[in-house]
């Protein structure tokens, strides 16, 4: 190792003193050489940064944003109606079993009291069960169907006697009928048979 600068004869100890120096400050140097190597990297990295940060964010435009509201425009058109249908449905045939119940129920009512029973349904969909009693006729229930309901009852009454036939209203002339729920092609329909049986179809 040599040393500039030096003119200690060699092998002495202020010859090594003066080696220990110069290797001490060859490490220094190489240590600051590495440091700024190490910021030079790091002012790099923080540029790309900085410059990434700062570039404008990839966005749509005009024409793709048209296209995917047609699309989503169409999925809607063709959505809709048979949502809408399916409702329909779905409520003339809870309505359908709904009235059926009721109108088991007060047959049998009919039957087992003796009293007589009736049925009333309204073109909405609201219906009264009564009951005849000494004082006239009592209402015992009352509800509403999901649904518009039409009948070719007269009045949209019927009656239950007895045998559970089904009876013109204030008289004992049997008659069947049905009650037809919903509109349109979505419909459900209650029939009630000659014998009291009623159905739903």
């Amino acid at each position: 190792m040599s040393r500039r600068g030096c003119r200690v004869p060699a092998g002495s100890c202020r010859a090594r003193s003066c080696d220990r120096a110069l290797w001490q400050a060859r490490s220094c140097d190489r240590a600051l050489w590495r440091e700024r190597s190490c910021d030079r990297a790091c002012g790099r990295a923080r540029a790309a940064w900085r410059g990434s940060a700062s570039s404008p964010a990839g966005g749509f435009t005009v024409v793709e944003l048209t296209v995917v509201c047609a699309i989503v425009g169409l999925f809607c058109a063709v959505a809709v109606p048979s949502a809408v249908a399916t409702r329909r449905a779905l409520g003339a045939d809870a309505g359908a079993r709904h009235l059926a119940l009721v109108l088991r129920a007060a047959q049998a009512r009919a039957q087992c009291g003796g009293a007589r029973t009736a049925v009333q349904v309204t073109s909405d969909g609201r219906y009264e069960v009564a009951e005849q009693g000494e004082g006239g006729w009592r209402v015992t229930e009352a509800g509403d169907l999901p649904t518009s309901v039409s009948t070719n009852f007269p009045g949209g009454r019927v009656e239950f006697g007895r045998a559970g036939w089904p009876l013109l209203s204030g008289t004992a002339t049997p008659r069947a009928g049905s009650f037809v729920l919903g509109s349109g092609d979505r419909t459900r329909t209650v029939v009630i048979q000659m014998a009291g049986c009623v159905r739903c179809r």
